[in-house]
């Protein structure tokens, strides 16, 4: 399958362009053999690079365009693989959080992702510009060129950080 496909069949999952986390990553299994198959090919640099479109030529507009998709979608997907670990660590916290000592504990456990690895996340994907709810993955500033998650597919992670805040 070609990557004009590709970026029509996800731009064809949501209409408002409001995508789950599990549209999103039924995308990138769909299409990882040919993120992966590209990868190898020369020039793939340049993408990695985050580069305009316009400065990528001996690539493709749209394989340039379907790998800064994948890209993107794939650290959103690593973010939310800890979705999980936030919802126990919040039910722990939920328990301890009237015993200074125990949320010190707590708190030195988890810090390094409150307060080091997801504050990137917050950064990146916490522009709530366009529509207010949702988490806006911004693929191409240049081409204006946005996806939007659902935030209550980050319920837990939005809890996490904000106790960290």
């Amino acid at each position: 399958m070609k990557t004009k496909e590709a970026i029509l069949d996800l731009f064809s999952l949501n209409n408002q362009k409001v995508y789950s986390m599990r549209q999103i990553d039924s995308w990138l299994l769909k299409y990882k053999f040919l993120y992966q198959k590209i990868m190898k090919l020369p020039f793939h640099q340049n993408i990695v690079a985050r580069k305009t479109l316009a400065q990528l030529s001996p690539f493709s507009v749209d394989n340039n365009l379907f790998m800064i998709l994948y890209q993107d979608l794939e650290t959103v997907s690593g973010f939310h693989s800890y979705e999980n670990y936030f919802k126990q660590e919040l039910k722990q916290y939920h328990k301890i959080k009237s015993s200074k000592s125990a949320v010190k504990k707590w708190v030195q456990k988890n810090e390094s992702l409150g307060a080091e690895i997801f504050v990137q996340f917050q950064i990146d994907y916490f522009n709530y510009n366009t529509i207010k709810e949702h988490l806006k993955v911004l693929i191409n500033p240049s081409e204006k060129l946005e996806i939007h998650i659902n935030h209550k597919d980050f319920t837990h992670t939005i809890e996490f950080l904000d106790i960290f805040n």
